[in-house]
């Protein structure tokens, strides 16, 4: 390892200088011409701008926290990556729309930022908070500013223009300030230094090492080279001239500044930062492109992305370099050491390479899809590109090693001569076979041919003539249908052919000159629909289809299918190549390698940023595989394929109704929460080590799911339906394609709801038979209730019958009765005797009865008022009137309820009247049949007239009808829904003299039944 010290004072640093100067040149000046001349390989890249959903292109910061999860400083703001999509994260109010700067995660694992103002962030809840600098450091100067901000013995070491800060945000305490011993007291940058220190520069070139309790020591000092800005790499500091037109980096020696590595020679060179990434390599970031640094051989690489300006590197877990630059957004490096890839242009234009196959000396020749063939070297450059007049694309290549010729979909061409020797379409795929003869397949179907014509080498000893055509080559044809790829197999002597509906094998039997025809279908008896066909030794044909997978056949028989339940990572399969014992597969997931011997599939990791789609084509060639691509072509060690793993969870939150269980207590598993509320949710977050998009999050329940249940990316939770109380394990993990992430695993309880509790189930049954005991309670009391209402009905019937059968009215008849013999009137007592026993006969057959029909009830009145009639000698004038819309047969009424309102009629209003006596009873319908009016009307002297002559008659006991009517309607409605209405009036004349009562009954109609 040669240094150049850079002693003080000043004639020996410049006298040194020169000397050094000299040395370095001749030493190193000529090899690096060639040491850092770029090669044509360039390490694969894919970039995250605007059009990939980051809202900006200007990125000042990255930062790559403990979960993977990439947060992004902008000039739009902060924004996080989890390899799925990106996030905006908000700030709460006081809102700030400036630029963010200055990310970092302290020993706690909260992620710091700053504005390029007064304010430092910290994300907490998905959201930024604020701190003012005025808010955690009360003392700050009008014109103190933030220059940078680190994470410093659990506190934050904050450096202002002015001064140096340290900020405890856990604890109550204030902020301490600490000076630097220099001249000045203003650092120009600040970086961590070893076991937890830091390293800081000051403008008067000061570099100063800054230990716990505020313990400082001054490391090296050198004024001639200002704007220092160091980082700390396995050990050893290392230091650029930031901002200054320099390529020099520096380490401190014996306190002396001395040049490292040799001098980065580019016009316009700004250096930006050193940055020591995870996997401790330093890397120099400048205006144009970004160096790797090797201090073990003191030499550099680069610059990648040259000609960006580069403002930051991180690296993941996984091996991918994440960079930042302040003009096209972020960039990713999935890895420096063998993902490559080579952008062939020929002519000046990109053309896209469809085809590839092993070349001379681990190279390989490229077709493109301008009909040209580019010969590349085993280190990327451009050997030699053959052109043809045949522009169209090319869809296969053959290289006859032996030969040193090569075949291409459009002509043959020496390379021994460098020139082409036939310009002719040869279709989709030509095969050679033996003794000058090739298969050939191609639209016009699939065939033999022979460049020379001689149809006597032809493999068959007798030639059907109908054929073979002679133009421009002799063609044997062995079908005429489109086909796609052909086959043969040599051992069996076996012809195969894809089209593009069927696989056909052709078997030409040497003595009868026919050509036997087999169509070969799948084990499940379907058309196999073949993409590509190659031949092993032992006679296996092996053939990719577009959703079936790989099939292997023996013969003519299917021996083996290889599909995604083998580890086949698509069923759609597009190119095949042979490499020693292994089939490769191209599939719209990648790549593939089949073992010959045992049929296991292994799956090459390739970058996740490739889309499977398009790999066009790959070979390989002295143990690296190459990849061609509709960017160009990639070039990888077989040995170091991408360590990518599965994207992750983390889960965040279980959700349990009003209970919330934080997981990042429990960061792998929960042992048997319990919980009684359901159902329930788990919230988590997807983390993509790599860019994916094809992933999903599997799940399941035990014991209630039998199988795995998949959700795509981005939702962020999984709902949780557990059948009923029990023990409980849920799983979930992320699975890519064959990449199978952890398993996370929660244990939980659904503890029984207290009403299936022993002592709930206990009270429970307590207050059932409680429950009981009040209903039989009830139900006895309403029996009774019901038994009384019975009694009552049936005493209130007895009453009515006493009513319409009371001595006064019995002695009227019989007196009446007794006249009319007495008198010799026998004709006349026997007609009013036969009244009166129709009479009793139709009351004691309603006193059975608690409804009857009005049509019984009018009948009765009737044989009733003409009894009276008789008593009255004729003087009582009755009438009773039906309304013609009722039908009195068909209307129900309570048996006995009119002859009480009647009677009292007479005997109270017409028997004291003298004169004639009127009584009209009419039947009205109301409220459109839905009730029944019966208006008993009489002339008598009136109630107050009638109360008057009662009053007279002290000894006369009171209106027994009067109290049957009550008590007989107060019983009827306490059982009835619809309720029976009476009204009574009295009705006076001009003169206010009392003119006789009118009874109203309203009562609701019903059918008689």
């Amino acid at each position: 390892m040669i240094k150049k010290q850079i002693p003080f004072p000043y004639s020996i640093y410049i006298n040194n200088l020169f000397k050094g100067s000299l040395l370095f040149i001749f030493l190193f000046g000529i090899p690096l011409l060639f040491a850092q001349k770029n090669l044509p390989f360039h390490p694969y890249f894919f970039s995250l701008t605007v059009a990939e959903g980051l809202s900006s292109s200007v990125v000042y910061d990255l930062h790559l926290d403990k979960k993977g999860r990439l947060f992004i400083a902008t000039e739009k703001g902060l924004f996080m990556y989890n390899g799925i999509s990106f996030r905006e994260i908000p700030v709460r109010k006081p809102a700030y729309a400036s630029p963010i700067t200055g990310l970092l995660e302290d020993d706690k694992g909260r992620i710091w930022c700053r504005d390029f103002v007064r304010n430092i962030f910290y994300f907490q809840n998905d959201s930024l908070s604020v701190l003012s600098l005025e808010q955690i450091l009360p003392d700050l100067k009008p014109d103190e500013s933030i220059l940078e901000m680190l994470s410093f013995q659990g506190k934050l070491a904050i450096q202002t223009n002015i001064g140096l800060y340290i900020y405890n945000p856990y604890s109550t305490s204030k902020y301490s300030k600490l000076l630097t011993q220099s001249e000045k007291s203003t650092f120009f940058s600040l970086n961590k230094g070893n076991k937890n220190a830091l390293i800081g520069c000051t403008q008067d070139g000061f570099i100063v090492e800054i230990e716990e309790n505020n313990k400082q020591k001054i490391i090296c000092r050198n004024p001639l080279i200002h704007n220092l800005s160091a980082t700390v790499a396995k050990g050893e500091i290392y230091l650029i001239s930031r901002y200054h037109y320099s390529g020099q980096v520096f380490t401190i020696v014996n306190g002396n500044l001395t040049i490292t590595f040799p001098e980065i020679k580019k016009a316009d060179l700004l250096l930006y930062s050193l940055k020591n990434t995870a996997d401790q390599k330093l890397w120099l970031c400048t205006n144009q492109g970004v160096y790797l640094l090797h201090p073990e051989t003191n030499t550099w690489e680069g610059p990648y992305l040259s000609g960006e300006r580069i403002s930051d590197i991180e690296c993941d877990n996984t091996g991918n370099y994440w960079i930042s630059s302040l003009d096209n957004g972020v960039f990713c490096i999935p890895d420096f050491n063998f993902n490559q890839v080579f952008f062939p242009f020929v002519d000046g234009k990109k053309n896209i390479i469809q085809r590839i196959i092993p070349g001379k000396k681990g190279g390989i020749f490229a077709g493109n899809n301008k009909g040209g063939i580019i010969e590349i070297s085993e280190k990327g450059a451009i050997v030699r590109t053959i052109s043809n007049t045949l522009n169209t694309d090319i869809e296969f290549l053959f290289f006859d090693s032996i030969q040193n010729k090569i075949w291409a979909t459009n002509g043959i061409y020496d390379l021994s001569l460098n020139k082409t020797l036939r310009s002719d379409y040869f279709g989709k795929k030509v095969i050679p076979l033996q003794n000058g003869n090739y298969l050939k397949a191609s639209g016009s179907g699939i065939s033999i041919i022979r460049l020379d014509n001689k149809i006597d080498l032809l493999p068959f000893s007798i030639i059907d003539t109908s054929r073979l055509t002679l133009t421009p080559y002799l063609s044997y044809s062995l079908g005429k249908i489109r086909a796609r790829v052909a086959a043969y197999d040599s051992l069996n002597n076996i012809f195969y052919a894809g089209y593009n509906h069927k696989l056909i094998a052709y078997s030409p039997q040497l003595f009868s000159g026919k050509i036997i025809e087999k169509t070969i279908n799948s084990t499940l008896g379907e058309p196999i629909f073949a993409t590509d066909m190659i031949t092993t030794r032992d006679g296996r044909i092996w053939v990719s289809t577009l959703h079936q997978g790989v099939f292997c056949l023996k013969g003519t028989q299917v021996i083996a299918q290889l599909d995604t339940s083998k580890k086949i990572s698509s069923m759609a399969c597009r190119k095949l190549f042979l490499k020693d014992s292994f089939v490769w597969v191209i599939t719209d997931e990648g790549l593939d390698c089949i073992n010959i011997n045992t049929s296991e599939v292994s799956n090459i990791k390739i970058p996740g940023s490739v889309a499977s789609s398009s790999i066009l084509d790959a070979c390989i060639n002295r143990n690296k595989i190459w990849l061609a691509t509709n960017t160009g072509i990639i070039c990888f060690s077989t040995h170091k394929v991408s360590n990518n793993r599965a994207p992750e969870i983390y889960p965040t939150k279980f959700i349990s109704r009003n209970v919330i269980v934080d997981l990042n207590l429990y960061p792998d598993s929960i042992s048997f929460l319990d919980l009684q509320s359901f159902p329930a949710k788990l919230m988590f977050e997807e983390v993509a080590t790599y860019p994916s998009k094809k992933f999903f999050i599997h799940h399941r329940l035990l014991p209630d799911d039998t199988t795995w249940s998949k959700q795509s990316p981005g939702i962020g939770e999984i709902n949780i339906n557990p059948s009923g109380p029990g023990e409980y394990i849920l799983l979930i993990q992320a699975i890519d394609g064959n990449r199978i992430g952890k398993v996370h695993l929660f244990r939980f309880k659904v503890s029984k709801p207290f009403w299936l509790d022993t002592w709930f189930l206990i009270l429970w049954i307590l207050l059932l038979l409680l429950l009981a005991y009040c209903i039989y309670l009830f139900a006895v009391h309403r029996l009774k209730n019901k038994q009384k209402v019975l009694e009552q009905i049936a005493q209130s019937q007895m009453i009515a019958l006493r009513a319409q059968m009371n001595p006064h009215f019995l002695y009227n008849v019989l007196v009446s009765i007794q006249s009319f013999i007495f008198t010799n009137q026998k004709q006349d007592a026997n007609v009013y005797l036969g009244k009166f026993a129709d009479l009793m006969r139709k009351i004691l057959s309603m006193s059975e009865k608690q409804e009857i029909s009005l049509q019984e009830e009018i009948e009765a009145l009737e044989l009733y008022l003409e009894l009276e009639n008789i008593r009255f000698e004729g003087k009582l004038n009755c009438n009773i009137k039906i309304d013609p819309l009722l039908s009195p047969e068909m209307i129900s009424i309570p048996s006995m309820i009119l002859q009480p309102y009647v009677e009292n009629a007479i005997k109270h209003g017409l028997l004291h009247r003298r004169g004639d006596k009127e009584l009209n009873i009419s039947f009205k319908a109301l409220n459109d049949g839905k009730q029944m009016s019966i208006e008993i009307e009489d002339n008598g002297i009136g109630r107050k007239a009638s109360e008057g002559i009662n009053r007279k008659r002290r000894n006369k006991p009171g209106s027994f009808a009067s109290n049957a009517i009550l008590s007989r309607l107060q019983i009827l409605n306490s059982i009835r829904k619809d309720k029976i209405q009476s009204q009574i009036l009295d009705k006076y004349n001009s003169e206010g003299v009392s003119d006789g009562t009118l009874v109203r009954i309203i009562l609701p109609i019903q059918i008689f039944k």
